[in-house]
């Protein structure tokens, strides 16, 4: 290994503390994360069950984003093989999607708002900077600690970071950074955390989850025709009276129950449409009426 990751896997181990064995799967998709995640996590005590664990660079075993549909042979493995634990990176392991023993897909919401949540009770107030497609668990878990959240466009949050005292994690969804760590993404780490914490208590990850809200919520992309954020703005607050609009990344709806967002992707042809609330009826309502909404205006087909 070069010196850097020499220095890297070493840091890592700095930290490790051997607990009592817990089934961990680790996905790491043929990429980097084969020379650190598994086997810290077996150091640390895991029993590591790995996939597409060899390094290459043609990714054989799955494509490189961890998401339901690429994984889904993994979440099946996962729910043969009694874990406690699921975790899976993309090739340059800057992000980790998170699973459990019945091969549910955990919300990365969630699992932001549970490093906050770590975070907060060592270190009492601060700032919360993440990203305009973040769910209320986060909000929900600042306040509890009296956590101030700063939310920006996405992929804007380590700019909070770098240029505000007081910020106590950072991130967006997929992606978590503390400034404790280093101004970067380290998906390596997180899973290394999550299994210690699986271990160290013998609970598994929805247990661990379990004082952290879950809110019905969707992402659905569509392909646009056009895109005017200003008439959108108009129309949204005709049709849905929200108590306040953001258009700092797109144009979201913020209601009491919930939220709306209406973004134009940055990679591709498509409008982006995110929504959480209380319950599932509301969120199937309102996702109906934003969709609607998009078609009147002729924004998708």
């Amino acid at each position: 290994p070069s010196p850097a990751l020499q220095e890297y896997l070493a840091e890592l181990r700095s930290h490790v503390v051997h607990h009592k064995p817990q089934k961990v799967l680790v996905d790491v998709g043929n990429g980097t994360a084969s020379v650190a995640t598994p086997p810290i996590i077996a150091e640390a005590g895991g029993d590591v069950i790995c996939v597409n664990c060899d390094q290459s660079g043609r990714f054989p075993g799955r494509l490189p984003e961890p998401n339901p549909t690429n994984l889904a042979s993994t979440l099946a493995i996962s729910r043969q093989m009694g874990i406690a634990l699921g975790a899976a990176h993309d090739c340059d392991a800057d992000r980790v999607a998170v699973f459990d023993g019945r091969g549910n897909f955990l919300s990365q919401t969630r699992i932001l708002a549970y490093f906050l949540k770590k975070k907060a009770e060592a270190r009492k107030g601060g700032i919360m900077a993440t990203t305009v497609d973040v769910g209320m668990a986060v909000d929900e878990v600042a306040k509890r600690y009296n956590v101030s959240v700063v939310r920006t466009r996405l992929g804007g949050s380590h700019e909070i970071a770098m240029s505000r005292d007081g910020v106590i994690l950072f991130g967006e969804p997929w992606k978590i950074m503390d400034p404790d760590w280093g101004p970067w993404a380290d998906g390596i780490r997180v899973a290394i955390q999550l299994a210690q914490d699986v271990m160290e208590t013998g609970v598994e990850i929805s247990g661990l989850l379990s004082e952290i809200p879950d809110y019905p919520n969707t992402r659905e992309d569509f392909i646009y025709k056009r895109w005017d954020p200003e008439k959108l703005k108009s129309a949204s607050s005709s049709a849905f009276g929200p108590e306040k609009i953001e258009d700092y990344d797109g144009v979201k709806l913020l209601f009491d129950d919930g939220w709306l967002l209406f973004r134009k992707s940055g990679t591709e042809e498509k409008i982006r449409l995110y929504a959480e609330f209380m319950s599932q009826d509301r969120l199937q309502e309102m996702r109906a009426s934003a969709i609607k909404l998009l078609k009147d205006l002729e924004f998708i087909a």
